[in-house]
């Protein structure tokens, strides 16, 4: 699993070294052979280019130089940026498979010898010990899978195709600089294929910002240490998600009949506010007091047919971690079934997965009707499923934004969507 997929899914489309263009990597008309000669052909004006912004921002041209002197495009990684699991699965695959098998007795075998420092990052952070053992199983599974890409290259592919340039320069610095202040060895920077590494998956910018000693040996290693890994977690999900010690992440709602799902997924209101409306808490637990009178958004994650949450204050720090509802969701429900709590009571749709031209006819089709979704990539994201609400609204449908096939071909049909995707004459 990766680190902060949304992030890097959203970056958007950059523009090219020496104004080549828009992204090779997401070019319908070339084969992959041809996309990976285009890109290979951008090494040199791009590294040209790259190497006074990594300079200027502190990073020795010794190391710059050395970091990049055998620079190879990593296929693989541009196959894995087009189809993560987050996007590509229906979300209720997507959860069921990181949350079934999850129990009590799991949690206590994964964390044997970890339950009293757990405890003191509990008390130090006020992030509790289940939710920092969910984003560990979620991100490596439990430290057994933390990537064997090498993490320059990865991102140096990344900022090559153009698709990612901004960002992907950015993690560079921050790598280079990890290499530069010998926090970690070439070899040791192994991780994803986004450059996420260690057994949380950190970005670099984030492992430099946020990672911290939490085995007291001095150095922060988050590839093969637990401690600092999981220590590392709490310290970000504390500082940039603002952590509310005792706070709930989500729980299920029960929603009447009449309700309008445009409201989902967008506003907020406190849950007093909503449950005055005719919503209802889909089980008996208490809400947590901190939670009181907060902001509290309704998700429906799968739309009308599928379960829906209340998403307290806690629920935006997991999406600090990594900006995706489906994510989120699962480290809420994952942590839910380490602490023996109930699960989902609402079955989730059973819907195949959309493939990469079916977003994109989506997405397209919205666009040629009216309905601005802003980047055509391919990634159902917040724009999306504003634009397929509007649509679905105007169309007297249940406006959830949650786009099936049924629905996208009812798309293609209404914009006249030729077999490539683009408007017939």
């Amino acid at each position: 699993m990766d680190r902060r997929f949304f992030l890097l899914a959203t970056a958007g489309f950059a523009t090219t070294p020496g104004g080549a263009g828009g992204p090779v990597s997401q070019a319908p008309d070339l084969t992959p052979q041809a996309q990976m000669a285009a890109i290979t052909a951008r090494i040199g004006p791009w590294l040209t280019s790259f190497r006074p912004k990594a300079l200027a921002a502190g990073v020795s041209a010794a190391t710059f130089d050395h970091a990049f002197q055998d620079l190879v495009i990593d296929q693989a990684v541009l196959q894995r940026d087009q189809n993560q699991p987050e996007f590509t699965k229906p979300i209720g695959d997507y959860v069921s498979r990181v949350v079934d098998g999850a129990s009590p007795g799991l949690y206590r075998e994964v964390t044997q010898g970890l339950v009293p420092f757990l405890k003191h990052l509990a008390r130090e952070t006020g992030v509790a010990a289940e939710i920092l053992v969910a984003v560990w199983g979620i991100e490596s599974g439990y430290g057994r899978t933390t990537g064997d890409h090498d993490v320059i290259s990865a991102l140096a592919t990344l900022a090559v195709s153009g698709r990612r340039l901004e960002l992907a320069e950015q993690e560079l610095i921050s790598a280079l600089t990890i290499l530069d202040r010998g926090l970690a060895s070439r070899t040791h920077l192994k991780g994803s294929w986004a450059g996420a590494m260690g057994q949380t998956q950190f970005l670099p910018s984030d492992y430099l910002a946020y990672g911290v000693d939490g085995d007291g040996d001095g150095r922060c290693d988050i590839w093969g240490s637990r401690e600092d890994a999981l220590a590392s977690t709490a310290n970000f999900l504390k500082r940039k998600g603002h952590w509310r010690p005792g706070g709930s992440w989500a729980r299920e709602a029960d929603l009447p009949a009449n309700f309008d799902f445009s409201e989902a997924d967008s506003d907020s209101h406190s849950l007093e506010a909503w449950l005055a409306r005719g919503l209802r808490l889909a089980t008996s637990r208490p809400v947590a007091l901190s939670d009181v009178g907060e902001p509290v958004q309704l998700l429906a994650p799968s739309g009308w047919r599928g379960p829906a949450f209340f998403a307290f204050p806690n629920h935006q720090a997991l999406r600090a971690y990594n900006n995706s509802t489906a994510y989120a969701l699962a480290v809420g429900l994952l942590a839910d079934a380490l602490a023996g709590r109930p699960g989902v009571r609402a079955p989730w749709p059973k819907d195949p997965p959309l493939s990469l031209k079916d977003r994109i006819d989506a997405q397209r089709a919205l666009t040629v009707l009216g309905f601005e979704t802003g980047l055509i990539d391919g990634v159902i994201g917040l724009a999306t499923r504003r634009a397929a609400k509007a649509w679905q609204k105007a169309r007297g449908l249940p406006a959830d934004g949650y786009l099936t096939r049924d629905l996208i071909e009812r798309l293609r049909s209404e914009a006249a969507l030729s077999d490539a995707g683009l408007p017939t004459a």
